[in-house]
Parts: structure tokens; C-alpha cells; sequence
């Protein structure tokens, strides 16, 4: 399976990636991953073992990430772990980071997940999700502005 990110085409399985016992290394799988989402230095390590448990979420980050394209144009997606308090289990979540009204993005996110999300694995709910994070670009710039440099 090949997929295209910012013009390179990405192999997600060659055969120098596989161990002895013929399983993708964990270091292959997060290149594959990291070229396609950011994660934050912080969330690298959790996120990395969370995917070494559970690595049918591998396949369905790939399939996502044109997904949300497809709704969200170029939006950069973070992922990041998150426990639930209640429940006390890990979730993962693709974070799409975009500059829309409030409305509009989360009727994106909708239709995401009514056209594609709900379609994949069951195994995969309750541990991967995804959400929308607004970005105000102007906010930032004037954030940054204002900002006292120490």
C-alpha cells in the first residue's frame, strides 16, 4: 500500500521492515506514522507504546489520514494519548488543528465520522478518536506580538 503526503510517496510496508518473525518494527510503524500526523516531543514515547499494544490502529491512522483530508483540506493532525479519568483507559486521539468557525468544524468532523469513522473496525472504539482543535492564526499572531521576551 502506497500513500501520497506532501508530494512523497510513502510505502507503508517493506519487506526491510519486517522482523525475522515477518512484524512490522515499532520503529517503522512511527515513521510511517510520524510522516503523516505531528506528535508532540512529550507524547512520542506514550503514543509509540500505545501503538506497540495496539497495532491495528496502525493500518486505520494510515486510512485516516487522507480521509480527513478529504473533509479538512491539509490540516495538520496531532495525535495524542489521553486516559479517561472515569473509565481509566488510554485513548488516542487524531487532533486536527484548523482555522474555521466553531460550526463549520465541528459539521466537518460530523461528516467525517458519518462517512468514513463509523465505517472501520469495531475494535478500534474507545481506543482511537478524532476532534477538531480551532486555531485562530490571528489570536497567535498577536499572541506572539504581545508576548514579553525575556
Amino acid at each position: 500500500m502506497e500513500i501520497t503526503n506532501k508530494g512523497k510517496s510513502i510505502k507503508i510496508v517493506k519487506k526491510a521492515d519486517l522482523s525475522q518473525s515477518g512484524v512490522l518494527t515499532i520503529n517503522s510503524i512511527m515513521q510511517n506514522i510520524s510522516a503523516l500526523y505531528t506528535l508532540e516531543p512529550d507524547q512520542a514515547e506514550t503514543v509509540n507504546g500505545f501503538l506497540k499494544t495496539n497495532p491495528f490502529l496502525v493500518p486505520i491512522l494510515i486510512e485516516a489520514k487522507p480521509q480527513l483530508e478529504r473533509f479538512f483540506g491539509k490540516a495538520k493532525v496531532r495525535l495524542e494519548l489521553d486516559v479517561d479519568h472515569e473509565e481509566g483507559w488510554p485513548e488516542l486521539f487524531g487532533m486536527v488543528e484548523v482555522n474555521l468557525p466553531v460550526d463549520k468544524a465541528l459539521s466537518l468532523l460530523h461528516q467525517f465520522q458519518q462517512e468514513w469513522f463509523s465505517n472501520v473496525d469495531r475494535r478500534i472504539f474507545m481506543k482511537l478518536n478524532f476532534d477538531v482543535e480551532i486555531i485562530d492564526e490571528e489570536y497567535l499572531q498577536l499572541a506572539a506580538i504581545r508576548r514579553p521576551r525575556g
